[in-house]
């Protein structure tokens, strides 16, 4: 990754939080406490808001930290306070939500101000996203790792295909994980010629992506197709139509294969919700029901809707509470009204436009593009951002996009492909 010359000596205080954020780079996928209600997604959410809130502060301390780019601190900065806002003066607020809507930003502000070289940024999360697929495709053999420590969750349903929950609690969740990580792999297997890391990192996309594809999860297999198609068509490679058309196929194929129930049923739930949000999303225009608000306002929202229009036979099948929109769009504009929509729009927009016009000359920032991509897909079907492993990986994503990278100064951009 080294532009040339000798890299410059790092403060103190940067180089702690550099080594601890990457430290938190690598655990965020992986830590679970057995005993919790919530034994996946509470620990992460907390190491997230942990490290963000106290490496942020060591972060700008030192001569050598790196400035955040003006773009970034509009988005962010739009970002934080459309939560605010929404959780000062809104109808409802949920502590878990807030944290998770806050804790992102800072989070990226802070590994842009530390500013790690991206590859390191990339190996660290790729190691993690690798330690999570091989348990998934343990758990796909029958052979839980949980087991062996003496703990064995409760997989609720008879689906055959939840007991690949991995270290984030439901197939879903670790599908959308890792197709978002599969691009951050290439990416660090294009950034050295060396043939055993470059192995090695593509080993690691081929076991995300196998894992991706253990899980049966299609809004997994259309992330992980966006997140393919994105990395092939901002790259410099001559036959980006052929890489887009296997992306195409990845899709196609993985959806066909799926043991999850038929497409059809899965569509028309996610119809069901989606039109009896719809409904009142501009209840509250400007500020929205409020952070995490969706799960407290929906059955009430159902109800009126059933008295007003009874559902049909097939549709009861899909009623009951649901604590999210399953797209990540339609929540925020129910839950922070019309900025939250447009922040959620503009941190996408904004970083994969970015990303891509860099992904020509970086591997880095091709690879973060595609994990972005990766999880705008999935957001439109589900709710990512919702959970803090995928949050925390499309902050990252943000962050190495928009990093100034201090390791090429001065030498080529093409640098961290070398």
């Amino acid at each position: 990754m080294s532009g040339g010359g000798a890299a410059r000596p790092r403060p103190g205080p940067a180089a702690l939080a550099e080594v601890l954020l990457l430290g938190a780079v690598f655990l965020l996928p992986l830590i679970v406490w057995p005993g919790l209600v919530q034994p996946f997604s509470t620990p992460k959410r907390w190491l997230l808001a942990g490290a963000a809130i106290l490496l942020w502060p060591l972060a700008w301390r030192g001569q050598g930290a790196a400035a955040a780019p003006l773009p970034l601190r509009l988005v962010t900065g739009a970002w934080l306070a459309s939560w605010a806002l929404s959780a000062l003066l809104a109808p409802h607020v949920f502590l878990d939500a807030l944290v998770l809507g806050v804790a992102g930003p800072l989070w990226a502000l802070a590994l842009v101000r530390a500013a790690p070289a991206p590859r390191a940024v990339a190996a660290a999360h790729t190691a993690a996203a690798t330690l999570v697929a091989a348990i998934a495709l343990l758990q796909r053999t029958g052979a839980d790792p949980f087991t062996w420590a003496g703990w064995a969750p409760l997989v609720q349903g008879g689906s055959e295909r939840l007991r690949v929950y991995a270290t984030l609690g439901n197939p879903n969740f670790v599908a959308a994980l890792l197709a978002a990580s599969v691009p951050l792999a290439l990416a660090l297997a294009s950034t050295t010629a060396r043939p055993l890391p470059r192995a090695a990192a593509l080993g690691a996309s081929v076991a995300q992506a196998a894992a991706v594809a253990a899980t049966g999860s299609r809004a997994g297999a259309l992330a992980l197709g966006a997140g393919l198609a994105v990395w092939a068509a901002v790259g410099p490679w001559r036959r980006r139509g052929l890489l887009l058309v296997l992306a195409a196929l990845v899709v196609a194929v993985l959806v066909a294969l799926s043991p999850a129930r038929p497409l059809a049923d899965t569509l028309r739930g996610r119809l069901y919700v989606w039109r009896i949000a719809a409904a009142h999303a501009l209840d509250h225009p400007g500020l929205g029901a409020g952070p995490g608000a969706f799960e407290a306002v929906y059955p009430d929202w159902e109800a009126r809707a059933r008295q007003t229009a009874p559902p049909s036979a097939a549709d009861l099948v899909y009623a009951g509470p649901q604590p999210h929109a399953h797209n990540d769009f339609l929540e925020a504009l129910v839950e922070r009204g019309l900025p939250g929509f447009a922040t959620i729009l503009t941190l996408f927009t904004t970083s994969l436009v970015r990303g891509g016009r860099g992904g020509r000359e970086s591997a880095a920032d091709r690879g973060a593009a595609g994990a972005l991509a990766a999880l705008a897909a999935a957001a439109t079907v589900d709710f990512p951002l919702a959970r803090p492993a995928e949050a925390a990986l499309c902050w990252t994503a943000v962050a190495i996009i928009f990093t100034r990278r201090r390791d090429l100064d001065g030498g080529s951009p093409l640098a961290d492909d070398r």
